[in-house]
């Protein structure tokens, strides 16, 4: 599936086609379809024409991407599966680049991740953990001026379960925004 290009919400009730064409759904019988709703949210992370993801075989985004891809957000919680075939459960790392046009305002960047974050806004890095540890909430809050900016995010798991989730809200305008680094650690628990 591909997300619509405007924001908003978009329901569709689907059915499935394995492989030798027989198309199937939910229920006894296998002939009810089932509810999808994408949500478009531009405000969530989205970059114009999506992230480019690229999949490394090991934690340090060392030598060849194993994969590249377009995602169309950051938000996934692969658990202790493998992100794509190609990809281990444990040891990967993951850098999106990609570009979103901004209103000039103070802007709130969050990262949900599990296990070491680094975010970058035009080159600069505005928040680093790029350490082992659970699922928590960086946040780090950044001005910035009118027109497109370009993002980085890098990612890796070690072990265990692996999630990663970008998201930005406006907080304020301002007439001459500057870059910030201050951030803050939130912790949430497993």
């Amino acid at each position: 599936l591909k997300a619509p290009a405007s924001a908003g919400t978009y329901p569709g009730n689907l059915m499935l086609r394995n492989l030798a064409g027989v198309v199937f759904g939910l229920g006894a019988d296998g002939q009810q379809s089932f509810l999808v709703r994408i949500v478009v949210d531009p405000s969530a992370g989205t970059v114009i024409g999506g992230w480019r993801g690229e999949y490394y075989a090991n934690r340090e985004l060392n030598g060849s991407a194993s994969l590249i891809r377009t995602d169309y957000s950051i938000d996934f919680d692969w658990g202790r599966s493998a992100p794509a075939l190609g990809i281990p459960a444990d040891d990967f790392s993951v850098r999106w680049t990609g570009a979103a046009s901004f209103e000039a305002g103070t802007y709130r960047f969050k990262v949900l991740v599990d296990d070491g974050a680094r975010l970058f806004v035009d080159d600069n890095l505005v928040l680093s953990e790029w350490e082992d540890g659970g699922v928590r909430e960086l946040i780090v809050d950044v001005g910035l001026s009118s027109g497109s900016h370009a993002l980085k995010l890098e990612y890796y798991d070690h072990t265990r379960d692996a999630r990663i989730r970008l998201t930005w809200e406006k907080l304020t305008a301002t007439a001459t925004p500057t870059l910030t680094s201050t951030s803050t650690l939130t912790t949430t628990s497993t």
